[in-house]
Parts: structure tokens; C-alpha cells; sequence
């Protein structure tokens, strides 16, 4: 299921994203936020 929204939420959160790794590392607390994040509005859950 999907989230209520605005539609550019998604490629928001992807661009964030893109910007955390390269600031931050890939396993900083707040890259993997935004990653759980992006997966809650895919739909996908949080687990992996």
C-alpha cells in the first residue's frame, strides 16, 4: 500500500538518499532512516 502524499515524494526521498551517501556512508543512522523511509513509500516494508 502505498502512502498518502505529494507524488514527487518518492524521487524527494531518492535524491535525499543520494545525497547521504555521499555525505554520510551508507551506514550512517540517518542514511539508513532515510532508506527505511523510502521503502515505507514504495510499499515495500522495512525488513532486509
Amino acid at each position: 500500500m502505498r502512502r498518502p502524499g505529494h507524488p514527487a515524494a518518492p524521487a524527494a526521498y531518492r535524491a535525499l538518499l543520494a545525497d547521504y551517501l555521499r555525505l554520510l556512508g551508507p551506514d550512517h543512522i540517518e542514511t539508513l532512516g532515510v532508506r527505511t523511509d523510502l521503502r515505507r513509500w514504495r510499499g515495500e516494508g522495512t525488513s532486509s
